[in-house]
């Protein structure tokens, strides 16, 4: 039982591994499970086996890459608007430096025409800020009349450019930096009161 157990472990692994290579190379819709199955040198019928369809495994192929990413966590209930900034902007310039396969799943995702199926919350999710958000809102350290869904678009937008838009500027320290710094001040002009 225990030799069974080890081998479908290490076939899960292998499709793991063959699909976060191809669906970064190509993306959710130029990866066949033919080619993942093929690539992980199994059976194309063990992916559905062990994954349920190619959504699930997508899913599970960014919560594995997530799973194995240092992150620290955010402060709930920051001391001031511009440590919360701070914190997102490292968070996410940190996690994607550990696992840069995860901003080319991500970037992929974008351009999927049923990407909302390709979504899965999880721990990195903008969506995670909205309650920090609500939270500087009521201790008055961001204008009450901004609705935190478009705050949280804005600022992830602007952040993800550092990674997402691999922009030439970027590639030099002194110029991320000086983006992230810029950044920082728009944040604290455009949403305190």
């Amino acid at each position: 039982m225990k030799e069974r157990r080890k081998v479908a472990d290490k076939t899960r692994e292998n499709i793991l591994k063959a699909a976060t290579k191809l669906f970064a190379d190509s993306g959710f819709s130029g990866t066949s499970t033919q080619a993942i199955a093929k690539a992980a040198k199994v059976n194309e019928t063990l992916i559905f086996h062990h994954f349920g369809n190619k959504e699930k495994l997508w899913k599970k192929v960014k919560e594995n890459i997530l799973e194995n990413i240092s992150i620290v966590p955010l402060n709930s209930e920051p001391e001031s608007l511009p440590k919360f900034l701070e914190e997102i902007i490292q968070q996410r310039i940190s996690a994607y430096q550990q696992r840069p396969e995860l901003a080319r799943l991500i970037k992929w995702q974008s351009l999927e025409k049923k990407q909302d199926k390709l979504i899965a919350g999880n721990k990195l999710a903008p969506t995670n800020w909205l309650s920090i958000i609500n939270y500087l809102q009521k201790k008055g350290k961001i204008k009450r009349d901004l609705k935190p869904e478009l705050v949280v678009t804005w600022l992830a937008a602007s952040i993800n450019a550092l990674v997402f838009d691999e922009l030439p500027q970027f590639t030099e320290e002194k110029n991320r930096q000086a983006y992230i710094k810029c950044l920082l001040n728009g944040f604290e002009l455009a949403l305190s009161p």
